[in-house]
């Protein structure tokens, strides 16, 4: 399994988060690939292990995740690199049952390999 469109990426990545699978989600990202979330106060995430490890956590956190609206605002493509920045409203209802809404701001940096299946490379995101 692979995704070898933008749009194939984009539709996995959300499915992973959906289903809440921390190891689906990290199979997204190369394997010295960061997270950073530093506004919700996680350490910055590198490689693999250390990105199933915070997504177990986030997941942990929250019964569910619902992006209410996430358009990019800017798409740089640099041939097997490709750049998207991009606000976004996010709905959680969390473990205690408490509901709570975000926005935040995101940067994200993909890598097509020599698979041809996107990844991502960079992700980082903070409140606006």
């Amino acid at each position: 399994m692979g995704a070898t469109s933008l749009e194939q990426f984009g539709e996995e990545f959300a499915a992973a988060y959906r289903t809440r699978d921390a190891e689906a989600v990290a199979d997204m990202y190369e394997d010295d690939a960061i997270f950073a979330m530093p506004d919700a106060g996680y350490p910055i995430a590198i490689g693999r292990a250390a990105i199933v490890q915070r997504m177990s956590e986030i997941f942990a956190m929250a019964n569910d995740i619902e992006w209410i609206d996430d358009t990019p605002v800017m798409v740089v493509d640099a041939g097997d690199y490709v750049i998207v920045h991009q606000t976004s409203r996010t709905r959680l209802a969390l473990a205690d049952g408490t509901q709570h809404e975000t926005e935040a701001r995101a940067t994200y940096v993909l890598h097509r390999g020599t698979d041809g299946n996107w990844r991502l490379v960079i992700d980082h995101a903070s409140s606006l």
